[in-house]
């Protein structure tokens, strides 16, 4: 690792199961020493892209002192749905203060190794409303894809990702250039088949 990369310690074990520990301790520290220094805070995976011009468009039609955050929504697991970890999720202002606060107040904890999931549930726990990330078109733009069902939709039209809020429409089809973020996988359709509830 280059020591020209500005990186945070979080005190955090490696692996795929501490995944929720660290974006608990990263939102924390965001939140000790950031707060002030950005209107909206984004999670993001190693192999999401990201398109910042594009996401600035999407963030500057909401006011970051609203209790709500943005992804790709899942239906699934939470009343609510949450936004999947894959795509990218941004935090308003607000909503990094609650997810905090849920933490220091024992109303939120950690119960889960699945971070999407837990997230989102704590984001209703404490009141953070899931917006609709879609573009006036209805379409996706933060986008959650496994590299076969971008470049093969079904011929039927049927959605194939089950997990889903919206009907989604395909990208090949729907090419949409305010898009802020894509997740493309070579891996499983779903991650969900390796994980327990």
């Amino acid at each position: 690792m280059s020591s020209d990369f500005p990186t945070v310690r979080l005190n955090v074990s490696e692996g795929r199961s501490q995944l929720y520990w660290k974006t608990i301790r990263a939102f924390q520290d965001l939140h000790a020493h950031h707060l002030q220094d950005a209107d909206w805070f984004l999670k993001a995976e190693d192999d999401t892209f990201v398109v910042v011009e594009n996401l600035r468009y999407l963030l500057s039609q909401h006011d970051t002192e609203e209790p709500v955050y943005f992804g790709h929504r899942f239906r699934t697991l939470v009343g609510q749905g949450y936004m999947s970890g894959g795509a990218g999720y941004v935090l308003s202002r607000e909503a990094l203060r609650r997810f905090v606060q849920g933490f220091s107040t024992g109303r939120c904890v950690h119960f889960s190794s699945v971070e999407d999931m837990a997230l989102g549930r704590c984001m209703e726990t404490m009141g953070v409303k899931p917006g609709d990330s879609r573009d006036p078109n209805k379409r996706e733009t933060l986008i959650l894809l496994h590299r076969k069902t971008f470049s093969f939709p079904q011929k039927s039209g049927k959605q194939t990702w089950s997990y889903s809020y919206y009907k989604t429409k395909w990208l090949m089809d729907t090419s949409y250039s305010h898009s802020p973020s894509l997740q493309v996988s070579e891996g499983n359709d779903s991650d969900f088949s390796r994980h327990s509830y």
